[in-house]
Parts: C-alpha cells; structure tokens; sequence
C-alpha cells in the first residue's frame, strides 16, 4: 500500500542527490587539479 508506493520515489530522490553531489565533487576535484598543475 503506502510503503510500496512511498519507497521507490524516497530511492529515486537519494539516488538523484547522490549523483548530483558526486558530479560536484568530481567537477572540484577537477578545478583543483588543474589548479595545482597549472599555478
């Protein structure tokens, strides 16, 4: 009933946020690479 209908919807919103914040953290580990190579 509610669970079932709930649980999947809850997965899909921590799903989401966890790959927007490894997209983040990527994207900075990225700037601060090219920050110590290049200053």
């Amino acid at each position: 009933g509610f669970k079932s209908s709930c649980l999947p919807t809850l997965w899909y919103l921590l799903l989401e946020r966890a790959f927007m914040l490894a997209t983040l953290v990527r994207e900075l580990l990225a700037l601060g690479f090219c920050y110590c190579v290049g200053g």
